[in-house]
């Protein structure tokens, strides 16, 4: 059901992506968590925001951690394999995610749900496994400044979320977007702390699941200037 939810919506905003920019996605990002089902577990307005930025923003490079389940990195690369460019590098601390209290399954499976998703290729898919915050320095000796996206969705806690925002500073250049997942976990001090500076940053705030929840996402543009 949540599948269907989530192909039906990427298949509707495909219909007039052209509208939508970075001023425009919010509107359609609240009338989501507006109309959404809340019994859903999939988090319709993050998941398609990440999916809309990914695909009118033309990325080269996107950088995510938490992979998880796989919902995040699969929108990520349906709208790169639509736009016939990018890649994505996910960091995961787990080789395999835990689906129920018997079942695991590595992370390649997980995010192509074995045969169910042939829409997208792993073809443009790297995996780095470790700790965020020993795997981000790595990258960022090798893609400092090169990083469209940066997308946070891994530990939200205050600590390892401003070390991870602190790296994706770095590593992302001006006019890039960094996607932080709930930023209301720590009660915004992170992105508060890191993106204060209103002639640097434009921060905007959406509702992660439902107008009814509490749970936040945050879209960072880095200004040109």
């Amino acid at each position: 059901m949540t599948r269907n939810a989530l192909l039906d919506k990427i298949f509707e905003v495909e219909s007039f992506i052209d509208e939508l920019d970075y001023q425009t996605l919010p509107l359609y990002a609240r009338k989501i968590a507006e109309d959404v089902n809340p019994s859903l577990s999939l988090f319709l307005p993050y998941h398609i925001s990440l999916y809309v930025l990914c695909r009118i923003s033309k990325p080269t490079l996107v950088v995510e951690t938490g992979v998880e389940r796989g919902s995040s990195t699969y929108v990520i690369l349906k709208a790169l394999q639509t736009n016939g460019n990018g890649r994505l590098v996910s960091v995961e601390l787990r080789e395999n995610v835990p689906l129920g209290r018997t079942t695991t399954l590595p992370l390649a499976l997980v995010v192509r749900e074995g045969e169910r998703n042939k829409d997208i290729s792993l073809d443009n898919w790297t995996l780095r496994l470790g700790n965020s915050l020993e795997a981000l320095p790595k990258l960022k000796d090798e893609y400092c400044g090169k990083v469209n996206i940066f997308v946070h969705g891994s530990d939200h806690g205050y600590e390892v979320q401003k070390a991870e925002l602190a790296i994706a500073e770095g590593l992302v250049p001006k006019n890039g977007i960094v996607i932080v997942d709930r930023p209301d976990y720590n009660n915004f001090k992170a992105v508060n702390e890191m993106f204060s500076d209103n002639t640097k940053y434009a921060v905007t705030t959406l509702p992660e699941k439902s107008i009814h929840s509490s749970l936040a996402f945050s879209i960072v543009k880095k200004l040109p200037w």
